[in-house]
Order: C-alpha cells, then sequence, then structure tokens
C-alpha cells in the first residue's frame, strides 16, 4: 500500500473519530442521558371537583402543542411532518407519546400522572429532554407559557471537533517528516469544511431553532488552516533543492 492510499485512509479514519468524539462530548455534556427514550412523569395531586377543570385546561394546552389523541383519550402524539411551520420548534417534530393516568387518593383526591416518552430511541440528546420538561412544566400548570428550546447543532460540533484534529495532525505530519501522509489532511480538512457549512446552512434558516455557529465558524477556519498548511510545506519540500 503506497503512502497516497495510506493518507487517504488515515483521513477517513480521523472524519470517523471527530464524529464519534462529537457524540461522545454530547453525551457528556447531557449528563450521558442519551441512548434511551427519555421517558419523564410527574404527579400531580388534584381535587375530585377540580377534575374536569383540570382535564379542560390541559386539552388546550396540549392543542397549543400539536398533540392528537390516540386509544381511549388517556394517549396524545405529539410530532408529524404535517406540523405548522411557525411555531414548531424542530423538538415538537419528533414523534413522542404522552399519557395521562388517574389514580384515586382518598374519598376526594387524585392523583394525575402525565408520562412523555419519544417514540424512536434517542442517540445524542441535542435538546429532547429540555423540550420534554419544558412540556411537563406547562401541562403541569408550572408555567403558563411554553419555553422556547432550541436544538444544539451536533453539526457544528463535528466540524469544530473535526477541524482541531485536522490542525493537530497537520502538525504532527510536518514535525515528523510524514509528508508522504499528506492525503489525511484535505480528506478531513475537506469533509469537516463541508460540515461547517451546512451546519451554517440549517443554523441560517431556523436560528431561533438551532444553535452552535460560533462552533462551525471555527470547524470553517480551523480545517481551511489545516489544509493551507499541509499544502505550504508540501509545496516548499518538493521545490527545494534536494541537498
Amino acid at each position: 500500500m503506497d503512502a497516497h492510499t495510506k493518507g487517504l485512509l488515515l483521513g477517513f479514519g480521523l472524519v470517523a473519530l471527530s464524529v464519534i468524539l462529537a457524540i461522545v462530548a454530547k453525551q457528556i455534556q447531557s449528563g450521558l442521558s442519551a441512548f434511551s427514550h427519555l421517558s419523564k412523569t410527574v404527579e400531580l395531586p388534584l381535587d375530585k371537583v377540580n377534575q374536569e377543570f383540570f382535564l379542560k385546561d390541559f386539552r388546550r394546552r396540549l392543542g397549543s402543542l400539536g398533540f392528537k389523541a390516540v386509544d381511549d383519550d388517556t394517549g396524545f402524539i405529539q410530532g408529524s411532518s404535517d406540523l405548522a411551520e411557525f411555531g414548531a420548534a424542530s423538538h415538537a417534530r419528533t414523534k413522542k407519546l404522552l399519557t395521562l393516568r388517574f389514580q384515586d387518593s382518598g374519598p376526594d383526591n387524585l392523583i394525575a400522572s402525565i408520562t412523555i416518552r419519544y417514540l424512536g430511541l434517542v442517540v445524542v440528546d441535542t435538546g429532547e429532554s429540555a423540550y420534554r420538561d419544558a412540556v411537563l412544566d406547562l401541562l403541569s400548570g408550572k408555567t403558563d407559557q411554553m419555553v422556547s428550546v432550541p436544538t444544539e447543532s451536533l453539526l457544528a460540533l463535528n466540524s469544530l471537533i473535526g477541524g482541531m484534529i485536522a490542525c493537530v495532525v497537520a502538525v504532527i505530519l510536518v514535525v515528523s517528516n510524514q509528508l508522504p501522509l499528506w492525503m489525511a489532511i484535505p480528506s478531513i480538512g475537506v469533509t469537516e469544511f463541508a460540515v461547517g457549512l451546512l451546519a451554517l446552512f440549517s443554523i441560517s434558516r431556523k436560528p431561533a431553532e438551532i444553535t452552535g455557529r460560533w462552533k462551525a465558524l471555527a470547524g470553517i477556519v480551523l480545517s481551511l488552516a489545516a489544509i493551507c498548511l499541509s499544502v505550504y510545506f508540501i509545496i516548499s519540500t518538493r521545490s527545494s533543492p534536494p541537498a
């Protein structure tokens, strides 16, 4: 296997490493709450005489969030492509199931149990748990308005980490005089540059819903710096007269 091929394989390996590190970083940031359905239940004590009033207000708040009743009207689904674009946050389009159950706690008292569970496995928590908590706060009456929960762009974080890796590897290849492996740098550099641009495009379309602009910009700059550093030393080495 020649050095050119080895460099390409090294570059692809570094791209995969940057993706893995971005996912791990998000997991640590979210308290390792990923790889789950993020199910959570809140319980509210009620007087039986207030049950109908609670249900009326509960359904009104559910409707404002785009939940639709299923089964026996104790289960509600949110998340589909037909949600109105205006006011529909990214997390509102992720399918989740909400259930409401009542349990007697005395002659005149009830316990209302509200549970939210994402139907799909959440691999990386980019704000899903915060959105779940905001929905529960609204439905339980803790808040009167839905709190905006933006999504932190995983692409932006990936671009930043990939750009840092590209710079470090470029310096290592130059210092260790392993310039025949230079193809590793364009491989990861161009990839992370494109990822950063894609992140910026997503953020520009929905600035109120997606964050991470500065991380994406930093990833783009670092990727370009790594590519320029690698190309400069390659040209300098090839143009230098043999000793």
